[in-house]
């Protein structure tokens, strides 16, 4: 038996919050959700580039984060490649 943990999520594209499950070795046992990757972020030069303002967190040093996106995201996405509405 593989022991399992929650994982607190984030979609990139509509905010959704949740929570996945993630087996002992590291695999996802959730397909709702779909991971792209961890990159580090630099808050203070990223946010006046998108015209957001600097937020209150933000520092000189970058902050880890990761990229997530739920199922409805995720096949809507698929959807646009494909072409179909």
């Amino acid at each position: 038996m593989v022991k399992k943990a929650t994982h607190r999520v984030t979609c990139a594209i509509c905010g959704r919050n949740g929570s996945v499950a993630v087996k002992g070795n590291g695999e996802i046992a959730d397909k709702k959700w779909s991971f792209f990757g961890k990159f580090n972020l630099n808050y203070k030069a990223a946010m006046p580039a998108s015209g957001q303002g600097e937020p209150d967190y933000a520092g000189d040093a970058a902050s880890p984060l990761e990229y997530w996106e739920c199922e409805d995201c995720y096949r809507d996405v698929e959807r646009i490649l494909k072409g179909v509405s």
